[in-house]
């Protein structure tokens, strides 16, 4: 039984001549491995392409049970990345001017440049982390997962937790300028023919021939 003492960090540091008392929280930090119930994860986040038996239409309550799974490897970030190439993608809230989601085409906004709040844009985007991942994927040919949230504003969003949607290659990438004129990387993915439908809101149907349990699809309609 975990109780809310335990998950507290005691530190102490200098503050003027004597010292001061931190106590932290690190269930509002960022490394999964810190939290409760925190399992390794089944296939390396690493892993390009499909992951076995997680076929499209595969939910996920939360982002530390994309992690587990190995289907994406962050907790916050929306582009995972190995080896300087992009693995995965997650789809949610934020940067909604920019972003555009057809279904079977994306419009992905770049990472990075945020304020320390996440709401507001400070700088410039750059090609680092994520953002020279997904270029550098581009350039591979590499396929992408793409992983839609609940909180996107999308008609193909789940109406709940995060459900894989299978795989993405990325085909093109440019810049835009947002209203304060800091630069926005932008780049568009395309969904890889021959995989199974998208859920719609509003619509529902059992994915055939996957491995999703028929009581788990059944447990959230519609999508």
């Amino acid at each position: 039984m975990y109780t809310d003492e335990s998950f507290r960090i005691k530190t102490t540091r200098k503050y003027g001549k004597g010292e001061r008392r931190i106590v932290k929280d690190h269930r509002t930090q960022l490394d999964v491995k810190e939290r409760e119930g925190y399992k390794t994860p089944v296939v390396k986040p690493g892993t390009s392409g499909d992951i076995d038996g997680q076929p499209v239409g595969t939910r996920y309550v939360n982002r530390a049970l994309l992690l587990e799974a190995g289907m994406h490897g962050s907790i916050r970030r929306g582009i995972y990345s190995f080896k300087e190439t992009a693995r995965s993608v997650v789809l949610s809230d934020g940067y909604e001017e920019f972003n555009k989601d057809k279904g079977n085409k994306i419009r992905l906004c770049g990472e990075g440049g945020r304020s320390k709040d996440g709401k507001m844009q400070v700088k410039d985007q750059e090609y680092t982390h994520g953002n020279k991942a997904l270029q550098n994927t581009m350039q591979s040919g590499e396929p992408v997962r793409v992983i839609r949230g609940y909180k996107l504003d999308s008609k193909y969003a789940p109406r709940n937790g995060f459900r894989y949607d299978g795989l993405y290659i990325v085909i093109g990438c440019y810049e835009n300028r947002d209203e304060n004129g800091y630069r926005i990387i932008l780049f568009r993915l395309e969904r890889l023919p021959g995989q199974l439908p998208i859920g719609v809101r509003g619509a529902f149907w059992a994915y055939p021939d996957s491995d999703v349990p028929l009581k788990d699809v059944l447990a959230h309609p519609p999508v």
